[in-house]
């Protein structure tokens, strides 16, 4: 009989190894003299080599089982974390990977990217990483279209503008974006927020730039803001919230800065309309927010 350090026993008669246990068997209290001792030793040896062997399986086998699987931290490369706006297109990434399509995937399932719409994706806030989070309407709207043609080729107008303003208290199922080019609205990634676009020589706009959570957009000014929702051509849907913007942006408008931008854009209609509305923006001698 044959014993390991930790009790394990094989037993072997007449030179037979007839039973084993699982251990390497590595010194022998007792055995039987005669002819079988060398035969006993040479299966002792067998034993032990093949002992060993298993057991190291069985090492490797329960490493494999109790040892966590290791889940590196993904994170966002420079290139893209230092851009003035947390948005990009695909062909940015390219400035950061060789390949961004998987990567971008890899990082969109962590939660540390959010697609807005097609190739265009958001950075996720630190304290929304790893949840469920879309961004303001009105901030993915013009943000996502600043990606695709420059910070300076969009502009958030109308009621969307009116909104950032502190104009209108609920919010609307859509955004309205000025660009050079004409676009056909879209939606955004897993809502059922949609984004318009009017076509407008946005450098001729009077915009400003405003801080939101996905960086610093170009923002319609309150009084480019109140002739736009005044104008006949802008289709907006709801008239009655429309004049209830004007009537809240009219008390920060500069009357003079008002009536110059109607003049230099032709929109001495809209003017008008805007006037009916709110009197108030027919007096001339009043001194305006921004003079006071």
């Amino acid at each position: 009989r044959f014993a390991d350090r930790r009790g394990c026993r094989l037993s072997v008669v007449d030179g037979s190894l007839l039973q084993m246990t699982s251990g390497r068997a590595s010194t022998f209290d007792r055995y039987r003299t005669g002819p079988g001792l060398r035969t006993a030793c040479n299966e002792l040896f067998v034993a032990n080599r093949i002992l060993s062997w298993n057991d190291s399986s069985m090492v490797v086998a329960r490493a494999r089982h109790t040892t966590p699987k290791r889940v590196h931290a993904a994170g966002l490369p420079v290139a893209l974390t230092r851009r003035r706006l947390r948005v990009f297109t695909t062909r940015d990434a390219q400035a950061a990977y060789a390949s961004p399509r998987p990567q971008l995937k890899r990082l969109t399932d962590a939660g540390l990217l959010r697609r807005l719409h097609g190739g265009v994706f958001a950075i996720v806030p630190s304290e929304h990483v790893g949840r469920a989070w879309t961004p303001p309407l009105e901030a993915a709207a013009v943000a996502l279209e600043a990606a695709r043609s420059g910070l300076e080729g969009a502009v958030l107008m109308g009621m969307s503008a009116a909104r950032l303003h502190g104009a209108v208290p609920r919010g609307l199922g859509w955004a309205t974006v000025a660009t050079d080019t004409q676009r056909r609205p879209i939606t955004l990634a897993g809502t059922k927020l949609e984004v318009r676009f009017i076509k407008r020589k946005v450098d001729e706009l009077d915009a400003d730039l405003t801080a939101t959570v996905l960086g610093d957009v170009l923002v319609t000014s309150v009084e480019q803001t109140i002739l736009d929702l005044a104008h006949p051509g802008v289709q907006e849907p709801e008239a009655d919230a429309e004049r209830e913007a004007i009537r809240s942006l009219a008390p920060r408008a500069d009357h003079r800065s008002l009536r110059e931008l109607a003049a230099r854009q032709r929109l001495g209609r809209a003017l008008r309309r805007a006037q009916l509305v709110r009197p108030v923006l027919l007096d001339d001698t009043e001194s305006s927010p921004r003079e006071s």
